[in-house]
């Protein structure tokens, strides 16, 4: 039977982090391994090649104001980017077409929870909110139906992503590290600030054809495992195993769930007994 595949890191994700983390370990000589649940790479980025050549972009495709690391990295594909349009005051529209007052009740009991959840995040967040995925939050704090619309529009907005996908959690922690919730929704000088123009998946598409040889695709895993030698284990649905000095996890946190984690019992002096061991380790560039 050949022997597992060795590398000194596993990033488990190849969306744009995954790919932009083991991009920037290979570059620097550290032997690295992708692994991807799914059949293609780019996560939530992803984009078609249409008939006349041109590409068009299906996924995430903002930058914030800035973002450099991100615009480089556009450039360098060959990407360009426009500013969004951000002149007068918002029209907000239902889903039934209907225009919606600024002053409705709906609108007013939306602005009052993202004003609570503003807060919140910059006092403390339960940890109890880690199992509470955004779409579920949002329908547990609004009980109106044009709220909730408004709710999962604006969340979708600042955070660029599929609202089952990630915690409510996760979301609250990251509001005060990108300068609060209105700074992302802002365009300009905001999260929204620029459009890139049919590149996000040539972006992702150059990341992935440097690193071709060190990407595995159709790989679920379902668990990782340390042991006493700090040594980490990999397994894939497959039952295949891979190992590594390090891991770095690149995944929505509530696809966490699917993947089942162990941490190795040690013997000393008072007898076994289990160790915490942080699962999320700082690698040194040399």
């Amino acid at each position: 039977m050949a022997p597992s595949p060795r590398a000194q890191v596993i990033v488990i994700g190849a969306g744009l982090s995954g790919l932009t983390a083991a991009s920037e370990l290979h570059r620097k000589g550290i032997d690295v391994i992708v692994l991807e649940a799914s059949s293609k790479v780019g996560g939530r980025v992803n984009s078609l090649t249409t008939s006349l050549g041109s590409h068009l972009d299906l996924g995430g495709q903002w930058i914030g104001h800035g973002h450099h690391r991100l615009t480089a990295l556009v450039n360098q594909a060959g990407g360009t980017t426009f500013p969004t349009f951000s002149r007068g005051l918002p029209t907000i529209i239902a889903r039934d077409g209907r225009t919606v007052s600024l002053f409705s009740p709906s609108v007013l009991l939306a602005l009052t929870q993202l004003l609570i959840l503003e807060l919140v995040s910059r006092v403390y967040v339960p940890q109890s909110w880690i199992t509470v995925t955004v779409d579920k939050a949002i329908e547990t704090v609004a009980p109106l139906e044009i709220a909730r619309q408004l709710l999962a529009f604006i969340v979708a907005v600042a955070s660029t992503a599929e609202l089952g996908m990630f915690s409510i959690y996760s979301f609250a922690k990251a509001l005060p590290r990108s300068g609060g919730l209105f700074a992302m929704l802002r365009t300009q000088g905001g999260a929204q600030d620029s459009l890139v123009v049919e590149s996000m998946g040539i972006t992702t598409a150059m990341l992935a054809d440097e690193l071709s040889q060190n990407i595995s695709t159709d790989m679920p895993v379902t668990r990782v495992s340390q042991n006493h030698n700090n040594d980490m284990m990999v397994r894939t649905a497959s039952g295949r195993e891979f190992h590594a000095q390090k891991l770095i996890i690149t995944v929505p946190p509530p696809m966490l769930k699917s993947i089942t984690f162990e941490r190795s019992e040690r013997s000393d002096a008072h007898g076994p007994r289990k160790h915490e061991h942080r699962w999320v380790h700082s690698f040194p560039l040399q």
